[in-house]
């Protein structure tokens, strides 16, 4: 029982799950309303996985880190700020990933950026503060290694979307791409989502970046 193995009580819970299911359906809009799990999302602790949490049907939870996951619950659930490691941003991130099972044909060409830009969107807009260790930007995309943060970081400072809140564009990209042909490579779907992403907010985003950028970029997803 979560209760006996943890400090937590359950007002906290229960604030803990209504910030989990605002940031839910805040994703649910970005992907154009689909459900995953028919509207249902599940979670399991186990001592059966070596991780922190999993994405699926339903999401398990390592037990044995409950204690560490829910350590000051009640501090952050009076807090706007987030960071990497909380809890409120480890769930959100494994549901986030569950809204991607629609999308995989057609757009997804890396699903952790994916799963990130999606719980991004989510936060942001349910006025969350970001800490400065939400997304790394080591390795630089310059440096010719790929790191979907570094890639991520950069289309957020090119779009402007956490000062602007530009997220329209990119669920008119999801919409646009979702509605056109499956079965394409990681690098066609990248290249795709690049300019259709450009042609909505009208953001050369090829430009935007330097020639030793996008060569990482480019050869990621060719491999």
């Amino acid at each position: 029982d979560i209760y006996e193995t943890t400090s937590i009580n359950n007002e906290d819970l229960e604030c803990l799950i209504e910030k989990l299911a605002q940031l839910r359906r805040s994703i649910k809009d970005l992907v154009g309303g689909y459900e995953p799990y028919n509207g249902v999302t599940q979670y399991v602790f186990t001592e059966n996985i070596p991780y922190t949490a999993l994405a699926g049907d339903p999401i398990y939870i390592n037990k044995s880190e409950l204690e560490n996951l829910f350590y000051n619950l009640e501090q952050a659930n009076m807090s706007t700020a987030v960071h990497k490691k909380d809890l409120l941003r480890i769930l959100c991130h494994e549901v986030s990933h569950t809204f991607d099972n629609h999308l995989i044909a057609s757009c997804v060409f890396d699903r952790e950026f994916f799963a990130i830009m999606k719980e991004l969107h989510a936060f942001n807009i349910n006025g969350h503060e970001l800490q400065d260790d939400f997304i790394s930007r080591s390795p630089a995309l310059s440096s010719g290694i790929y790191s979907y943060e570094s890639f991520l970081g950069a289309l957020l400072e090119h779009m402007n979307l956490l000062e602007d809140n530009n997220w329209s564009y990119i669920k008119e990209t999801l919409l646009s791409l979702k509605e056109n042909e499956s079965g394409l490579s990681n690098a066609e779907k990248f290249q795709r989502f690049i300019g259709v992403l450009s042609d909505k907010s009208g953001v050369n985003l090829r430009e935007k970046f330097s020639e030793s950028e996008w060569q990482t970029l480019v050869n990621h997803f060719e491999t």
